[in-house]
């Protein structure tokens, strides 16, 4: 099990290295300045030290002088691909609900393209459910999705949790029963044998299911 945790500015250069090639210099140093000043706030999700997942807050000054709420939209979500489907995307999104929640704002936005399917269904799961606006830049076609953080949503509960994790622990009770009826072959337990040796077809079938259910599980 995996913690997030919010980045400090003594990270930052250590942390931005992980871009190298893959985010342009002038955009990690306003990055910077942004963190620097208060208006940019990092989390990472890690594993045994490593970094699987990133999310950002950036925050803007109030429109007016009537509101004097601050603009807060999400300014990053990422998951390394290979970490994809395991319900890391959905647990740095809710921090990011609750963070903005405890900066009083009453609504949050996320801009997302529109062939990102799997990035669609999971702000929309965690609420993101009023489309603001659609355009289209240098990357392509895009919708703003809104939030709203001052009516009640249902809470979900801690943790990691998919079906990806589900799939693994089907194939491993499989492995283990299976282990089991070639034990217990040899001795003539052939009930015994036979029904482990069914129990571990059954669960091997559940764990392949679980397996193509999570390639379109949200990241």
């Amino acid at each position: 099990m995996g913690k997030i945790r919010k980045l400090t500015e003594k990270e930052y250069e250590k942390y931005s290295s992980l871009w190298d090639g893959e985010i342009r210099p002038e955009l990690i140093e306003k990055w910077k300045e942004e963190l620097l000043a208060g208006r940019r706030i990092i989390f990472l999700y890690e594993e045994n030290e490593e970094i699987l997942g990133e999310a950002a807050l950036v925050l803007e000054p109030p429109v007016s002088e009537e509101k004097t709420e601050p603009q807060v939209s999400v300014a990053r979500m990422m998951v390394r691909e290979e970490y994809r489907s395991r319900g890391i995307g959905g647990a740095l999104v809710e921090v990011l609900l609750r963070e903005a929640e405890k900066m009083g704002c009453t609504q949050l936005t996320a801009r997302i393209p529109v062939n990102n399917e799997q990035a669609l269904r999971l702000y929309r799961r965690k609420g993101f459910d009023s489309q603001q606006f659609r355009g289209k830049d240098e990357s392509g076609d895009y919708v703003v999705l809104l939030a709203r953080l001052d009516e009640p949503r249902e809470q979900e509960e801690e943790g990691v949790f998919s079906y990806y994790f589900a799939s693994r622990a089907m194939l491993i009770a499989a492995a283990v029963f299976l282990l089991g009826s070639m034990v217990l072959g040899p001795f003539r337990y052939t009930e015994l044998s036979v029904a482990f040796g069914a129990a571990s077809g059954i669960l091997s079938l559940a764990g392949l299911g679980f397996g193509f259910a999570s390639w379109d599980e949200e990241t």
